[in-house]
């Protein structure tokens, strides 16, 4: 049997149960799904639909339609996706690297304990994108 003045100051004694007093030995348990379950509710009633400024970065269209790609500025990067009904939809199609805004809602992914920015519009964030872009398309139409 394991003497409880074996286990480190507040810890658990090898092979035991945590010693009385342990931090955290009177915390709720809950098991992996509960608690992506009350983050996943606790994200969407804070933040229900957002607009989110940044760059398109790792664009990806999928087979099935739907399109995943990144959405980042200096300091931080937010998973993003498209389902394939709402990309092609979408009046402005996204890009690599475009500047954009995207609107959506904040929601997690929890077979990756992620979060990720359901994508439902995408506009483009500044004049100079907006002219970019359509430069790009006319020597696109020009050149073909």
């Amino acid at each position: 049997m394991t003497n409880p003045a074996d286990a480190p100051p507040g810890g658990t004694p090898p092979g035991g149960a945590p010693t009385d007093g342990a931090p955290g030995h009177n915390l709720p348990e809950y098991s992996v799904a509960e608690i992506s379950a009350a983050l996943r509710r606790t994200l969407e009633d804070t933040y229900g639909r957002v607009r989110v400024r940044g760059e398109i970065s790792g664009l990806k269209r999928a087979g099935s339609g739907h399109v995943y790609f990144a959405v980042k500025d200096e300091s931080a990067v937010i998973d993003g996706v498209c389902w394939r009904g709402t990309a092609a939809r979408l009046t402005q199609q996204p890009e690599e690297g475009m500047e954009v805004i995207c609107t959506g809602k904040i929601t997690t992914y929890a077979g990756r304990s992620k979060y990720q920015l359901i994508v439902e519009d995408v506009e483009l964030a500044t004049l100079s994108w907006v002219h970019w872009y359509n430069t790009e398309r006319l020597h696109s139409y020009l050149n073909y």
